[in-house]
């Protein structure tokens, strides 16, 4: 095999930079030139392609940071950053984005946060969406109801404490929308799906953590207190319409108990 390796330095020094670049074009309507690293093929598999920082001589110093960003523009779009794995006809692979743990202190932190704007009234912040993979497969209703027709599943989980840990509360997740300084705040939408034919719309459960040993978690449903000149939000809660069967039912009840 080859490599391509820089000499090294010393315990003072940075060790020789390795600079990739491609051609510059000052033509107009021109092009820059491309980098391009590609494993090889193979008859079983093709090969592994590897970006990582090196870990460190000495155990309190800090490994190299991995950077990857498009270059920037002043009149126009810059550069977009792609992440994906190849598609497949059978299980096409998967991209994990995962950050480092920790034997002893916090373990490292993940953010994805949408690009800003300075723009006028006209301009947005950027979106982030986050989607489970359609299945663009046409199902027999046979199929559908054995449970193989499915679209791809959305997880979202605070993290749990090991059974033998010193910790005592699992991590919390919190959805909130955006602030506003002078209109109206970001509003938060959970739904669940829609259906065109035959079957029943997605369910929507909203339910407090179970206990072994203790009492489960509450559930509360309440709009903050007003402005000195607002009136507070106000609760509703109602089931949807039919145009030939019954609607929805309201059950409110507290739950059995054997010695309370």
């Amino acid at each position: 095999h080859e490599i391509l390796k820089s000499g090294s330095g010393s315990w003072t020094s940075a060790g020789p930079v390795i600079q990739l670049s491609g051609g510059n074009s000052e033509e107009p309507g021109s092009v820059g030139g491309s980098i391009d690293f590609e494993s090889g093929k193979g008859a079983a598999s093709s090969g592994e392609l590897g970006l990582r920082s090196s870990s460190t001589y000495s155990p309190a110093t800090l490994s190299g940071n991995v950077s990857m960003a498009s270059g920037m523009s002043q009149e126009s779009s810059s550069g977009a950053v792609s992440i994906s794995s190849g598609d497949s006809a059978f299980k096409s692979g998967k991209v994990q984005l995962k950050a480092g743990d920790s034997s002893s202190a916090s373990g490292g932190d993940i953010s994805i946060g949408a690009g800003k704007t300075a723009g006028g009234q006209s301009a947005s912040g950027g979106s982030i969406t986050l989607a489970g993979g359609d299945h663009g497969h046409q199902t027999t209703s046979t199929e559908a109801e054995e449970g193989g027709a499915l679209g791809g599943r959305i997880t979202v989980l605070g993290g749990s404490i090991h059974p033998n840990g010193t910790a005592v509360d699992g991590g919390n997740v919190t959805i909130q929308g955006g602030q506003s300084n002078s209109g109206t705040g970001g509003s938060v939408q959970v739904l669940g799906g829609t259906t065109l034919f035959g079957y029943l719309g997605g369910d929507l459960d909203l339910a407090s953590g179970s206990s072994k040993s203790a009492s489960s978690g509450d559930v509360r449903f309440w709009t903050p207190d007003a402005g000195e000149n607002g009136t507070s939000g106000g609760l509703d809660l109602q089931t949807g319409s039919s145009s030939y069967g019954n609607t929805g039912a309201i059950t409110l009840a507290t739950g059995d108990s054997v010695y309370g």
